[in-house]
């Protein structure tokens, strides 16, 4: 983060014009055209603004402060925001703060703020703007002076700009704080680096002027890629562990398969053993039921033998 103090955001945005020329600035949420970039727009004859502002009053006083606009200044009514689907947009006693964020999550900022109405809309995403579908379309600015989340910036966009201006809740209030934080570890994931952060009439919020770091996102990529160099050696350490763990695992199997195979042969070998003992059986109690016979009538015989003997 550069933050030169001498210079004011006014004189960033002098310098880079100069330097980074815009094919188009696109600013979302725009409010009622009171922002000083827009006075600093005109004041230098900028061309090809593309003015959003969701709310229809305020879209009818930016609409009427910029009656006199530089050629190509173009003005759309539409609520941008990072989803999908249908939405409430809230309008509060404090008209800075409409939008899609509920009044009372910013009493942290503003103790007195409270809804006023509200209606249910279908925000459109920067993404399916012509600005960003249409491939001829690069070296952009892009402001987005109102309360979001770091999921407005999509790849889809990033490639086409070159400027970015965001509006962040700087105080160390719980939720917001971690919207800064991954709005800096998004800006550095899409290669740009905060030059200036100017706060606005409360402390707690501030712009923070962002350009596209080359440098610092070649560095990121590098870093990428040393992080998924390590993820796939990682993952490849865990396929040679799950593959000897399975070999281990086949190894047992094969062993457990080859004691079925024994002890079904056992079971089989027993059962000719028992099929031959019965057999063996049956055949030792015919010839003991022979015997018997035999025994019957040896005795039979022996008894008829003696009581011939003894008639004489």
């Amino acid at each position: 983060m550069i933050n030169n103090k001498d210079m004011s955001l006014i004189d960033w945005l002098t310098v880079l014009v100069a330097i980074m020329p815009p094919t188009k600035i696109l600013v979302a949420g725009a409010g009622s055209g009171n922002g000083s970039y827009l006075h600093w727009a005109h004041s230098n004859k900028i061309k090809n603004l593309i003015l959003i502002e969701g709310e229809s009053r305020a879209y009818k006083r930016l609409t009427d402060t910029w009656k006199e606009q530089p050629p190509g200044w173009e003005f759309l009514n539409l609520v941008i925001d990072n989803g999908s689907g249908e939405n409430e947009f809230y309008i509060s006693n404090i008209s800075n703060e409409n939008g899609l964020i509920r009044p009372d999550a910013l009493q942290c900022l503003w103790s007195n703020i409270s809804i006023s109405k509200k209606y249910t809309c279908k925000p459109t995403l920067l993404e399916e703007l012509s600005i960003f579908t249409e491939d001829t379309q690069k070296d952009n600015w892009l402001f987005v002076d109102f309360f979001s989340t770091p999921d407005i910036l999509k790849e889809a966009i990033n490639d086409s700009i070159n400027v970015l201006l965001i509006r962040v809740v700087a105080i160390d209030d719980a939720s917001f704080k971690s919207d800064r934080l991954s709005y800096l570890e998004r800006l550095t994931e899409f290669g740009y680096k905060v030059i200036k952060t100017e706060p606005e009439r409360h402390s707690g919020v501030e712009l923070w002027l962002c350009v596209k770091d080359i440098q610092n996102k070649t560095k990121y990529l590098e870093a990428e890629k040393v992080r998924l160099n390590n993820e796939i050696s990682s993952l490849a350490s865990e396929v040679v562990k799950s593959n000897k763990e399975n070999k281990n695992k086949s190894e047992v199997i094969s062993d457990l398969k080859k004691d079925m195979d024994d002890l079904h042969k056992k079971m089989e070998d027993l059962n000719v053993s028992n099929i031959q003992l019965r057999d063996i059986e049956s055949k030792m109690d015919a010839l003991f039921c022979e015997q018997r016979t035999f025994m019957q009538q040896s005795i039979n015989a022996l008894g008829q033998h003696i009581t011939r003997l003894n008639k004489k």
